[in-house]
């Protein structure tokens, strides 16, 4: 994204969308490869899609609370709890791209109305 951004030379420009960018926008790019992942988990699972996502999204949950408890306990800096939001988010775009794929694969199941 910074490749980009300055290949663009926004911060010249428009200073106040390089900011956005540079902040919140890595934070949303961050939260779409975790769709991606979720996305992926639940191709590769058929017929076990939510039960394949929810794992990984709970896997990602716990791995992100350790973490957080480790650094807040052993530098006793508290910054990090601002992040923790984004984690959970991350966790849950996992799941919901598995609710995604799912209800797309039992639409396609249905096969067409006859009505």
């Amino acid at each position: 994204m910074f490749a980009v951004l300055e290949w663009c030379k926004v911060y010249e420009r428009h200073f106040t969308t390089y900011i956005f960018f540079a902040s919140t926008g890595i934070d949303i790019a961050h939260l779409l490869t975790f769709l991606v992942i979720g996305f992926v988990a639940a191709l590769a699972a058929k017929g076990r899609e939510m039960i394949a996502t929810i794992t990984l999204g709970f896997i990602f949950a716990s791995m992100a609370i350790v973490a957080i408890v480790y650094v807040v306990s052993s530098t006793g800096d508290s910054a990090i709890l601002r992040r923790f939001p984004w984690y959970a988010s991350d966790s849950f775009a996992i799941v919901i791209a598995g609710a995604i794929v799912k209800t797309h694969r039992l639409g396609a199941s249905a096969g067409p109305s006859k009505a």
